[in-house]
């Protein structure tokens, strides 16, 4: 009599365990950093298990990419505006990266504070996996402070 409870709490477990499984391991969005100059973080790539790592289409037909974690502690935050994403118009996505050393902003279409930095970007899809490039030089600050200019060169890797 005891038998088919239990039964379906084990099943139920099991299930509810293939399902964690699952999850866990569907594949990531993943990117590799290099930055020259004026932030002492030259490469870095993204930690698996990091708090946040998301990458997503939004509505307007733009781009977004989301991260923080890993040590050091980086945080990324992306915008690519459709313009990249057709092609037409490489210079019009919106970059904040948090190293440990400062922030670099990388703003080149000047949608947000005016023009800060320059470079492009490159939208690459295939099938429903997404592979972004930058490419550029951005200001570098420091407790407010400009502290220069550094390089970055960041490619994001979006799963299907």
């Amino acid at each position: 009599c005891g038998g088919t409870p239990q039964g379906g709490t084990s099943a139920t477990a099991a299930g509810a365990s293939a399902a964690a499984s699952a999850v866990s391991d569907a594949p990531k969005p993943s990117f590799e950093l290099t930055l020259g100059g004026t932030v002492d973080l030259p490469s870095y790539a993204s930690d698996h298990a990091a708090s946040l790592d998301s990458c997503s289409k939004g509505s307007s037909g733009g781009w977004s990419y989301l991260y923080a974690g890993g040590d050091p502690f980086v945080s990324l935050d992306l915008t690519l505006f459709p313009g990249v994403v057709s092609g037409g118009t490489p210079t019009d996505f919106d970059l904040d990266i948090g190293a440990p050393s400062g922030q670099v902003r990388l703003v080149p279409s000047g949608r947000r504070e005016g023009v800060k930095g320059t470079g492009t970007a490159r939208f690459e899809q295939d099938g429903d996996a997404v592979k972004i490039t930058i490419d550029g030089s951005a200001r570098t600050m420091v407790d407010g402070a400009n502290t220069g200019d550094t390089t970055v060169d960041l490619v994001i890797h979006c799963p299907a």
